[in-house]
C-alpha cells in the first residue's frame, strides 16, 4: 500500500492569515502562549502554495507547500499533512471551523493552534 498521496483537503481552506494562540509539547510537556513568550506569531499560507509566517511582523519563514495525505506516526490511517517543498518535514492538519492545529510529525515534538484571523 502506497503511504502517500494526494490530499482531500482543498489547500484553498487554509488559506489566509492565522493567529497562533498557543503551542504544547515538547518533552517537557511545555505550553506557550503569545501571553507567555510576548510575541506575535502569525501564520499565512498564499494561494500559490507559499507558507509565511511572521513574528511581531517581521519575516521569519517563506517557504512552499503542499498539502497531502501520508501515514501519520500517532495513527496507521493516512492523515492530511503539511509537507514543505525540499525538506523532509511534515505536520498534521485539524481543521475545525476557525481554528487550525498543527501537529509536527516527530516524538517529543509541537502541537500549534491558530485561530483564523
Amino acid at each position: 500500500m502506497n503511504d502517500v498521496q494526494d490530499s482531500n483537503i482543498d489547500f484553498s481552506d487554509l488559506q489566509g492569515k492565522w493567529l497562533w494562540v498557543s503551542t504544547t509539547g515538547g518533552f517537557a510537556g511545555l505550553s506557550t502562549t503569545p501571553e507567555s513568550t510576548g510575541n506575535e506569531v502569525i501564520i499565512e499560507f498564499t494561494k500559490d502554495h507559499h507558507f509565511k509566517k511572521y513574528v511581531n511582523q517581521v519575516a521569519q519563514v517563506n517557504d512552499s507547500c503542499q498539502v497531502i495525505m501520508k501515514k501519520s506516526i500517532f495513527s496507521t490511517d493516512l492523515t492530511p499533512q503539511l509537507k514543505f517543498i525540499g525538506e523532509d518535514i511534515h505536520q498534521t492538519i485539524e481543521l475545525k471551523g476557525n481554528e487550525l492545529v498543527l501537529k509536527e510529525e516527530c516524538y517529543d515534538c509541537y502541537q500549534h493552534v491558530y485561530m483564523k484571523q
